[in-house]
């Protein structure tokens, strides 16, 4: 059994207890009502009875925001969380893109110096990613599995303590050549760190229109196999005359992954 089936059976086990649970505590004021001919036993009864129905409609998604908070809450201590990422990729046309992430860190322990993150690149060629931020600099780790490792650090080797207030820090690939279209049209974002917020954003000019777009939810980020799917929609940006897919999430898995895919 994969690490994605496990927590798939969590949620289904996790999701059963909650009913039991729930039956079992409207169960026993009733049965006391009857034995003792007390009302408030029958109103504890009516109350319990509520929460058996609104726990029977929403305990898979009761269970899915308990599993997020434990996975969390198992996520190795490190130097800082992020209150949020938002991942940009951007279309200027079929063949040509840039790409940016920007990240809003809150440092947890004294010696902040920067961020790890990765990214991987479906299409030919290898992209070399620069500070978003003139106080930063990049610096390109090894590669593993396709993924290119890099950190965002300060420049003169400026350290953090914790709690400080931290500025925005960030990535971008200006220049992305596609000529011969062999990229694979998705947009994801793992989760490394303990995450408040997720922005996964697309960018499209207004004669390039996505279709068939979908909103995928991996619980491990190595699954092939999604958890969830819903289909997503794209809004026309009058101010900047472009087309724009936006997803938001708000406290997202940790190890998971979140993807955006679409065809032209």
């Amino acid at each position: 059994m994969n690490k994605s089936e496990s927590k798939l059976k969590f949620i289904s086990i996790l999701s059963d207890v909650l009913g039991i649970t729930s039956f079992i505590t409207t169960l026993i004021p009733v049965i006391l009502g009857f034995t003792t001919n007390t009302k408030i036993y029958f109103l504890l009864g009516l109350v319990f009875l509520i929460v058996l129905i609104i726990v029977s409609l929403k305990r898979k998604s009761i269970a899915t925001a308990l599993l997020k908070k434990i996975m969390n809450l198992t996520c190795p201590d490190k130097m800082y969380k992020l209150k949020e990422k938002e991942v940009l990729y951007e279309f200027i046309d079929r063949e040509h893109m840039r790409h940016e992430k920007t990240f809003i860190p809150e440092v947890l322990h004294d010696g902040f110096t920067g961020i790890d993150d990765k990214f991987k690149w479906t299409g030919e060629g290898a992209l070399i990613p620069t500070a978003k931020y003139e106080t930063q600099e990049i610096e390109m780790l090894d590669q593993k599995f396709g993924m290119q490792r890099y950190r965002i650090k300060f420049k003169n080797g400026i350290r953090y303590s914790s709690h400080d207030n931290v500025a925005k820090m960030g990535m971008v690939i200006e220049s992305i050549e596609d000529l011969n279209k062999t990229s694979s049209l998705h947009l994801a974002s793992g989760v490394f760190e303990v995450t408040d917020k997720l922005i996964l954003k697309l960018s499209f000019p207004q004669d390039l229109t996505p279709k068939n777009i979908r909103f995928l939810e991996y619980i491990h980020y190595s699954d092939d196999e999604h958890y969830s799917c819903k289909e997503g929609t794209y809004d026309f940006n009058q101010e900047k005359n472009k087309n724009e897919i936006i997803w938001e999430i708000k406290k997202p898995y940790f190890g998971g992954k979140y993807m955006i895919d679409w065809n032209f």
